[in-house]
């Protein structure tokens, strides 16, 4: 087993950014909810990407206007079958009635023709490109919904990698001002676990045993489901067995934290600008100054810049600080794993 120090303050660091970013994620994830933040990312982009005149068929067909809480709450999904029916259903009414006895592919044919997105739109080609590939199947009506369904499966697969990007910037600002109030400083925490063995080897434990556990949750997709986007997003977790586990489990480390003595909490950072301002200083914290706290002069920038450097890397999600720590504790013990019985290979 690799002793490395510098391996266990990485270890150590790792660890801490994953547990607070997984309260950056779900405190990022609430007030998301709240605001239906990916409700209308999911109708904004639509109104770009297949016209506003089909984005508003799209919502007021009844399939899909049930999902709305209340108006103009749009629903964050909306599925492959829903969507493709609602399209066809209201391309569908725009046409005239079909003479008795046509095909079922008719109707939505003759509503095409009337170009029904406007002069010039795109979607209307793209439908007209859909159902010329549908017209020589065995069942064209239900080839086309296919077709259809796969088109939406793709851009919802894109749009969720644009909205995981988006995201990105309030992740940042959630994570600064969780590092904020918590006073979780990268540059002040690295210095005290770097002292501190007994510290570290509590820190690596606990990183060991996290890494051992299921990975966190990723960030909900946009569009689909999670289980149809096919893009190993979760849904937004529900309070069940598991998401109670996964709080006691967060709530465990925070509490072990607190006890090996980490210099973060709230108010900490007022504590210790004011701790600059004494000219009286008790002996613990010459000590600490001596050992390579924070000067006087310079408190405020370091601190300030500790807390951006936690901000980033809040931003990058919890997901990845736990693929991180695992090849870390992998590095530490010589090798991956090995694989349990239950695994699939």
């Amino acid at each position: 087993m690799l002793n490395y120090p510098i391996l266990e303050i990485a270890i150590s660091l790792i660890f801490i950014y994953l547990v607070f970013s997984q309260i950056t994620l779900s405190i990022n994830e609430l007030w998301a909810g709240y605001f239906n933040y990916r409700g209308n990312y999911l109708h904004s982009h639509l109104v770009q990407s297949i016209g506003p005149i089909y984005t508003d068929g799209l919502y007021s067909d009844p399939t899909v206007s049930q999902l709305m809480l209340r108006p103009k709450r749009w629903p964050p999904y909306v599925s492959q079958r829903l969507f493709a029916q609602a399209i066809i259903n209201w391309v569908s009414e725009k046409a005239p009635a079909p003479p008795a006895g046509s095909p079922p592919l008719a109707r939505f044919a003759a509503g095409l023709a009337t170009a029904p997105g406007g002069a010039g739109s795109r979607f209307d080609a793209l439908l007209q490109k859909l159902l010329a590939s549908a017209q020589g199947a065995v069942l064209p009506a239900e080839q086309l919904q296919a077709n259809l369904e796969d088109w939406y499966k793709e851009y919802c697969l894109r749009l969720t990698g644009w909205y995981k990007r988006d995201n990105r910037i309030w992740l940042l600002i959630t994570g600064l001002v969780v590092a904020t109030i918590g006073d979780v400083d990268t540059i002040r925490l690295t210095k005290f676990i770097a002292r501190d063995t007994a510290v570290r080897n509590t820190l690596v434990t606990l990183g060991e045993s996290r890494a051992a556990e299921p990975r966190p949750v990723e960030t909900p997709g946009v569009g689909l489901p999670p289980a149809q986007a096919g893009s190993g997003a979760q849904p937004p977790p529900e309070f069940t067995v598991t998401a109670r586990q996964s709080v006691d489990t967060l709530r465990k480390e925070l509490l072990a934290m607190q006890k090996i003595g980490l210099p973060m909490g709230f108010g900490q950072a007022f504590d210790r600008k004011a701790e600059a301002k004494l000219t009286n200083l008790p002996e613990d914290l010459k000590r600490r100054d001596a050992n390579g706290d924070y000067k006087n002069t310079s408190v405020i920038i370091w601190m300030l810049f500790g807390w951006l450097l936690t901000g980033l890397a809040m931003m990058v999600g919890a997901p990845f600080w736990f693929d991180v720590l695992n090849r870390f504790v992998n590095i530490r013990n010589l090798g991956p794993k090995p694989d349990t019985p239950n695994e699939e290979r």
